[in-house]
C-alpha cells in the first residue's frame, strides 16, 4: 500500500506500517468504499489490503501482499467484514 501510494503521488504515506495506516487519510464505511481505498485490520494478524471492487457475490477484490519472499503481491478476494476503512487520496 505505502509503495502504491508513493507511485501515485510522489508522497510518502505518515504512517507505513498497518498499525500506524489506522491514522492516515479519512476514516469511511464499507458502503463508501471506492478503488484505492484501504482494509484495516489489527490485533493478533495484522493486515491492510488496497480496495479495488467488488465481486458479484459481495466478497471485496484487492490488492495484497503475501508471505511470500518474491512476488508477493496478488489480487485476491476477502470477505467484507473489515474493522477499519480508510480513503488517502480524496
Amino acid at each position: 500500500i505505502s509503495w502504491v501510494y508513493l507511485s501515485a503521488t510522489g508522497r510518502r504515506l505518515p504512517g507505513e506500517s498497518t498499525r500506524t495506516m489506522i491514522s492516515c487519510g479519512t476514516g469511511i464505511t464499507k458502503e463508501e468504499l471506492q478503488p484505492g481505498d484501504i482494509c484495516i485490520r489489527l490485533g493478533d494478524m495484522p493486515h491492510a489490503v488496497m480496495f479495488l471492487g467488488w465481486t458479484e457475490t459481495g466478497q471485496m477484490l484487492c490488492v495484497q501482499e503475501t508471505s511470500g519472499d518474491i512476488n508477493n503481491v496478488e489480487v485476491g478476494i476477502v470477505k467484507p467484514d473489515w474493522p477499519y476503512y480508510r480513503r488517502l487520496v480524496e
